[in-house]
């Protein structure tokens, strides 16, 4: 019994994490744009560093470490602060006080939220 129990949790976790990243996934972009007012370079980390969430804080921004190198702006508008994450190429080319336009994805169901550069081609 105890069996069906733990295969039921295990289908119910697996379906729900199908589920959220579907919602993300084929949730529409919007496109939104504002001023950059920092730009930080993160550089890999392999473990679990100063904050609850495993990150650190720069500034007074939170952020999440990874594995990989990560280039962020800090971009505001009339909502408010966001961390906008930028490929090497196009951070380079980024200045404090220029206009950035950027996509931000928002699941429609849970309202899971990330922002990513977006480049006019």
């Amino acid at each position: 019994m105890r069996g069906y129990f733990y295969i039921g949790a295990v289908v119910f976790f697996g379906a729900l994490m199908v589920f959220v990243g579907w919602d993300i996934l084929t949730s529409p972009p919007t496109l939104q744009e504002g001023v950059i007012t920092e730009l930080f370079n993160i550089p890999p980390k392999a473990v679990a560093t100063y904050t609850p969430m495993n990150g650190r804080k720069i500034g007074n921004h939170p952020v999440v470490t990874a594995k990989q190198e990560q280039w962020v702006a800090v971009v505001r508008n009339e909502q408010g602060d966001y961390q906008v994450h930028c490929t090497e190429e196009h951070f380079r080319q980024l200045k404090v006080g220029n206009v950035l336009r950027y996509k931000k994805y928002e699941g429609e169901i849970f309202h899971i939220r990330y922002f990513a550069h977006y480049e006019d081609h």
